[in-house]
């Protein structure tokens, strides 16, 4: 099946939109589909920083890469603005044929794929990867106007794709009551559980000189990601006397509030910024934690969760959307938003019994192995693109 891929937000800017798209481009590449990825150029020194080898572990002739020109988002410098030209990438796209358009992101680039794949009789499919309306710290307009305008804009995605890809049962319940109408297929961001194998146990003991094993944060430092929660568990934590420390892999338009508010809390000793760290490099990093912390409650899935839980570590988590599927029904390590105590509870609890953390980890490493798997991932978006085609 010939397939274009097409996202605003690609590497080297790092976020779940990012890896998800790399993931399944790559897997369907890999099992023969040519697959035409259209993505913002970036620049070359940071392209060539990240990933000095080859910036997309390309999988051999059947996948093209195209990256438009583009801008620096305003309100987030990580982020591109893609443009419309070189009007050559469109007529490469043109003689590419695809028979299906897969859109992941509702940016400029998305829309004018919507319009090209309209114009040209192409169907559409559309991924729902992110709840907009929970990031209106970025949109200057005023909240109500700005949650208006925000869902007034993916319906017209939703309109223009002929199904959506929600990455849980409870997004797909969340885009069911604000009106989507349209077939939702829930594919979850697929694991590579081998890739998260075998990593190494020392890795804080060699780099932060630690005797024991700390707790771990990946993702974005961002307003939305509620870390400040997780800082003030820590600080409810100091106060019984218990000393748990926590390595934070990322960074983000709250990298300075967040170490501003260890200090206030007095928890900046225990605290790392570690910056951005390889992804191949992950798996060591959680390998060699206690658990994952997440307290975010905007998170349409959770990839980090379930990227912690292949390595199996266990991961203490605030239920929300998405989130909760990614840990094992029976984990006891899940507490209600704004549960401050019970989240510090659930802390605790790792650093006192070894024995239930070894047992968590591997019963969430399972979890994922089953319900996440690539493989799953590539076979679910296959059968949707030809459901799309079949019955169009």
């Amino acid at each position: 099946m010939r397939i274009a891929q097409v996202s605003d937000c690609y590497f080297p800017t790092v976020n779940g939109v990012s890896a998800s798209v790399k993931t399944l481009t790559e897997s369907l590449s890999r099992a023969g589909n040519p697959v035409f990825l259209l993505v913002p150029s970036v620049e070359e020194d940071r392209l060539s920083s990240l990933f000095p080898e080859n910036p997309l572990s390309l999988a051999g002739d059947n996948l093209i890469l195209a990256r438009t020109a583009s801008l620096v988002m305003p309100q987030l410098k990580d982020n591109r603005i893609g443009l419309f030209w070189p009007l050559r990438i469109w007529r490469e796209l043109d003689g590419f044929k695809p028979q299906i358009v897969h859109i992941h992101t509702p940016g400029s680039l998305g829309f004018a794929a919507l319009v090209w794949a309209r114009l040209k009789g192409i169907p559409c499919v559309f991924s729902h990867h992110t709840l907009f309306e929970e990031y209106l710290t970025y949109f200057p307009a005023p909240e109500k106007l700005s949650r208006f305008l925000i869902l007034k804009w993916v319906r017209t995605f939703w309109r223009g794709a002929r199904a959506v890809v929600a990455p849980s049962f409870s997004i797909k319940g969340r885009l069911q009551l604000q009106g989507c109408r349209r077939d939702i297929y829930i594919i979850p961001t697929g694991i590579d559980t081998d890739a998260f194998r075998e990593g190494r146990e020392d890795i804080f003991a060699s780099e932060l000189g630690l005797r024991e094993k700390p707790f771990i944060y990946v993702g974005r430092l961002a307003y939305e990601k509620s870390i400040d929660f997780i800082l003030k568990a820590l600080a409810v934590l100091k106060a019984r006397e218990i000393s748990a420390k926590l390595a934070l892999i990322g960074r983000g338009p709250a990298e300075r509030s967040l170490k501003e508010l260890a200090a206030e809390l007095g928890v900046a000793d225990r605290v790392y910024f570690l910056g951005w760290r390889r992804r191949e490099e992950l798996k060591h990093y959680y390998a060699s934690a206690r658990a994952l912390l997440f307290a975010s409650e905007t998170e349409t899935q959770g990839l980090a969760v379930a990227e912690a839980e292949a390595c199996s570590i266990p991961a203490v988590v605030v239920e929300s959307s998405g989130i909760s599927e990614a840990v094992p029904l029976s984990s006891p390590l899940t507490v209600k938003p704004g549960d401050l105590e019970g989240f510090a509870q659930r802390i605790e609890l790792i650093m006192n019994d070894g024995e239930l953390s070894l047992r968590l980890g591997r019963e969430a490493s399972e979890h994922i192995r089953d319900n996440y798997s690539v493989q799953k991932m590539r076979q679910d978006a296959l059968n949707m693109y030809n459901n799309v085609i079949n019955f169009a």
